[in-house]
């Protein structure tokens, strides 16, 4: 959020293609000024929560919601957002919690939400004290399922949770499976380079890999790397970029640098420490091949 003042004022484009709290677009999106050159190749936490709500009270059928987020701005404005989303089902969360980065001891907020009665755990954080919930809800053998964001596909949760982590749903942008010829060839290419079999944050390889392909047809369409005709070609794309996430059609226009919409993002869940695909049909969407709803 700080560094992103200096790209806007240099006039030099920046794609955000990890982070996802809503305010990094919101910020230097018109009319607060004439021109933005924040854009980002990610899910935002708006996106991310409303689909997560959807799994769990739509598919899931549960209404009574333990939310689980850390001490910093990003586990906040999480837990936040699927508060907002539930409201809007006119659901209250059963038991709202907080814990700082680094801790272990996660009994107290699984107490709690055990206490209260939710019948699931919403939970924003990074991976490896979402490992340390998932243990400990593993080993007071309560089985009720914990669905969060994106970095619940992190190595750093599946290798440290364990088993705990089995059955763990996350929204994804991008799962590591060969389902089209432009995803296996990533995959090959990835593990020939690189010497790892496995994709340590596959969403951030690939948006990061699509964000370049969305760059460098602005440059190719621009004619040159000036940073306001860069700018002025990504809100202008005239042809479809083929990325491995999805195909980019008009993914940008000038009052919207939000690549990814809510339809391009599906439903991850762990099983025996691999990501996998929830729901099948998913699948089918995403080889059909979606488009950006422009606002």
């Amino acid at each position: 959020m700080v560094a992103l003042k200096y790209f806007q004022q240099a006039k030099v484009p920046v794609i955000v293609n990890m982070a996802a709290g809503a305010p990094i677009t919101e910020q230097y999106a018109p009319p607060q000024v004439a021109d933005s050159y924040v854009f980002r190749l990610a899910a935002s936490d708006s996106i991310q929560t409303a689909r997560l709500v959807t799994e769990a009270v739509d598919k899931m059928h549960f209404s009574k919601f333990a939310l689980l987020g850390d001490n910093t701005p990003y586990g906040r404005q999480g837990v936040e957002h699927l508060r907002t989303a539930l409201a809007k089902r006119g659901i209250k969360p059963v038991f709202e919690g907080g814990f700082d980065i680094g801790q272990t001891d996660m009994q107290g907020i699984v107490s709690q939400s055990k206490t209260a009665g939710a019948q699931a755990l919403l939970v924003w954080g990074i991976g490896p004290e979402l490992a340390a919930i998932a243990k400990t809800r593993a080993k007071a053998g309560w089985k009720v399922p914990m669905l969060g964001s994106w970095t619940l596909s992190l190595d750093n949760f599946i290798a440290n949770a364990g088993p705990a982590g089995d059955g763990a749903l996350m929204t994804q942008t991008f799962i590591a499976e060969p389902i089209t010829s432009r995803r296996q060839e990533f995959l090959i290419s990835y593990r020939k380079q690189s010497g790892q079999e496995q994709i340590p944050s596959a969403v951030s390889a690939a948006q990061g890999y699509d964000s370049m392909l969305l760059l460098a047809a602005a440059i190719k369409q621009a004619g040159n790397t000036s940073g306001t005709a860069v700018r002025d070609a990504l809100e202008t794309l005239h042809a479809p970029v083929y990325g491995v996430v999805t195909t980019y059609n008009q993914p940008y226009s000038h009052t919207d640098h939000e690549a990814i919409s809510g339809d391009m993002v599906v439903t991850g869940e762990i099983r025996d420490k691999h990501i996998a695909y929830a729901h099948k049909e998913e699948i089918t969407a995403i080889i059909v091949g979606r488009r950006t709803e422009r606002k």
